[in-house]
């Protein structure tokens, strides 16, 4: 028979676990952050805030197999998210100074990282290649590219339109 001094050691050890987690994201996080600075020309706005974060992903309403695809991961705080879902992410950077780092960052993980301008890439191939049918559009779109892009997704007979964009 457990005690309630064994159980609150156990619950204590996995909540130490997960704020260890936690930190070592918020780390990781601080440390991209430190040496990559968000470039105006591009319209970059890197995700920071936890509360915005979490309101983009209940809005997305990810579901395990979920295919996703993300303009403008930045550091990848969006991306880690979706795919702790279990989203399967294409991750679509136009940054060459952040490519590597994403790559780097989610090797092994299912997340497809593909360099280039969302708007002059071949997207119907790329989702195509990605074996994405049904998809979801969840993004931290940068500003000046945004009316274009809902044009090209939505205008394109080639693709197929979105389930969900946020």
């Amino acid at each position: 028979m457990k005690t309630k001094k064994s159980q609150k050691k156990k619950e204590s050890f996995f909540e130490k676990q997960l704020e260890i987690g936690k930190r070592e994201e918020r780390e990781e996080t601080n440390l991209a952050e430190k040496y990559f600075y968000p470039k105006k020309s591009l319209g970059q706005n890197f995700l920071k805030n936890p509360q915005v974060l979490e309101k983009i992903v209940k809005a997305a309403e990810i579901k395990e197999g979920d295919g996703v695809l993300e303009i403008g991961p930045g550091t990848g705080v969006l991306t880690q998210a979706l795919i702790k879902k279990g989203a399967r992410v294409i991750a679509i950077e136009k940054d060459g100074r952040l490519v590597a780092f994403l790559k780097e960052k989610f090797k092994g993980q299912k997340v497809a990282v593909v360099e280039g301008d969302v708007l002059k890439i071949n997207l119907p191939l790329v989702l195509e290649k990605a074996g994405f049918g049904e998809y979801k559009i969840v993004a931290n779109i940068p500003y000046y590219i945004t009316g274009q892009f809902l044009r090209l997704i939505f205008e394109t007979k080639s693709l197929k339109i979105p389930q969900t964009v946020v």
